[in-house]
């Protein structure tokens, strides 16, 4: 991605979080990075490097290119399309814009979390990257663990899927599902990377979501001010 483009939408993304209630981005941020370091979290954690661990023998076996067939390739191509980083951070983004202009704070809420589990993912994400150094197969760079698109594909389906419940969860993370075989049928990625890329993510977007199933803070327009509104959903 184009350095100055990069930081377009981050700007912009940064700039959508407050709409997810009264607190300031940074403070939503700082409680989905305390949230994320909680026991539950850091559990998904070592499960996504105790998969990968698992997974890497079978590294060599498991590599693209997958399937033949036209419209299978096509369903790849929207895995890897709706993990994408640019796509993924604008399409949130855009989202926001769109909810805040129909002032549809519920739509808001739904951007903000999506947002937040993509930064939060990648927080995990990139620094791995650095760290480990691994080539991809198709040798292009040594940024293959984890996929950060199987990492973002899972961060939002799982936003999603905790915010709408799973009658919405089924479809999205059989959509997240097809991202990290597009990464492998590619050889963008080991089966290694992807396992432990889709549950960073998955951990990401629980992360955001762990308290916003049964509560939201809204802003709220009362005569002659503003403030804010507090709902708590009954299960």
């Amino acid at each position: 991605m184009n350095p100055a483009l990069r930081r377009t939408v981050l700007c912009l993304c940064l700039w959508a979080l407050p709409a997810s209630g009264a607190l300031p981005g940074t403070v939503l941020l700082r409680q989905d990075f305390q949230r994320l370091y909680r026991p539950a979290s850091l559990g998904l954690m070592v499960t996504a490097m105790a998969g990968a661990a698992l997974a890497h023998p079978w590294d060599d076996q498991v590599k693209g290119p997958l399937v033949d067939e036209a419209v299978l390739k096509r369903l790849l191509d929207l895995g890897n399309i709706y993990g994408a980083s640019l796509n993924a951070l604008g399409a949130a983004t855009g989202i926001w814009i769109v909810a805040r202009a129909t002032n549809h704070p519920l739509l808001q809420a739904t951007a903000s979390d999506l947002v937040r589990s993509l930064l939060l993912a990648s927080s995990m994400v990139v620094p791995l990257k650095q760290v480990t150094g691994r080539w991809r197969p198709d040798h292009r760079d040594r940024r293959s663990f984890p996929s950060g698109h199987s990492a973002n594909a899972f961060a939002m389906s799982t936003a999603l899927a905790r915010r709408y419940g799973m009658r919405a969860g089924v479809p999205l993370y059989a959509l997240a599902g097809l991202a990290p075989l597009a990464r492998i049928h590619y050889r963008h990625h080991y089966l290694s990377d992807v396992v432990a890329g889709g549950v960073l993510g998955l951990a990401a977007g629980w992360a955001v979501t762990e308290q916003g199933a049964r509560v939201a803070w809204l802003p709220a327009g009362p005569a002659g001010g503003w403030g804010i509104e507090l709902r708590i959903a009954s299960k």
